[in-house]
């Protein structure tokens, strides 16, 4: 079943259809107004659809591919390309060893993701004792079962991030050691100021 599928529109729809087909399902489908066991797995998979048919490149990705999950190196070189444009902004544009200091965001970007991900842990775990704990009370199980729906879907984003963002260091530290960037991270800058502007030795 396709993600198109789960939507219930074509391949060929356009953004707005698909934009209409994920409001009226994730209403009709959400477990606060659907009391069918069914609706909060249908209402998950309408979810994970939307994700990525919402967005121009993943679901460019996964017209082409099949996989909805996109291409790690490229959302990769997105992040890097990101905090280039911060980090140069910093500086105003001067030339300079930018890697470096794009190494060093990211791995402080990556520590806090980590750190974010045992919160959300524990905070998943409390909640599976909760509901653990609760009988009889429909509405507050149901609730609680809402929570740790949400609870998992940030777990399974950080747990993308983080992969995305390894991969990112990998693909710096790799630049370090060869000065080459690679022309895939130049072309996901969006600045009028790229990587194709700087006058760097890293730059080839």
């Amino acid at each position: 079943m396709s993600l198109y599928d789960n939507l219930g529109v074509k391949e060929n729809a356009t953004w707005q259809e698909i934009k209409n087909a994920y409001k009226s399902k994730s209403q009709k489908l959400h477990p606060d107004k659907n009391p069918n066991p069914n609706a909060l797995q249908e209402f998950r998979e309408v979810q994970r659809a939307y994700n990525v048919l919402k967005d121009p490149d993943r679901k460019k990705y996964y017209d082409k591919t099949g996989n909805e999950k996109g291409t790690e190196h490229g959302e990769a070189c997105k992040v890097i390309a990101d905090i280039y444009l911060q980090v140069a902004k910093q500086n105003g544009y001067q030339p300079k060893d930018y890697l470096q200091d794009i190494k060093i965001t990211l791995r402080n970007s990556i520590k806090k993701t980590v750190n974010k991900g045992i919160l959300i842990k524990r905070e998943i775990n409390a909640i599976k004792y909760l509901i653990d704990q609760t009988k009889g009370d429909e509405l507050i199980l149901r609730a609680l079962q809402i929570e740790k729906l949400q609870g998992d879907q940030k777990l399974k984003n950080i747990e993308q991030t983080k992969v995305i963002m390894n991969r990112a260091l990998k693909i710096i530290e790799k630049a370090e050691y060869t000065g080459h960037v690679p022309q895939d991270i130049k072309m996901s800058t969006t600045s009028t100021t790229s990587f194709n502007s700087w006058s760097d030795p890293y730059i080839s």
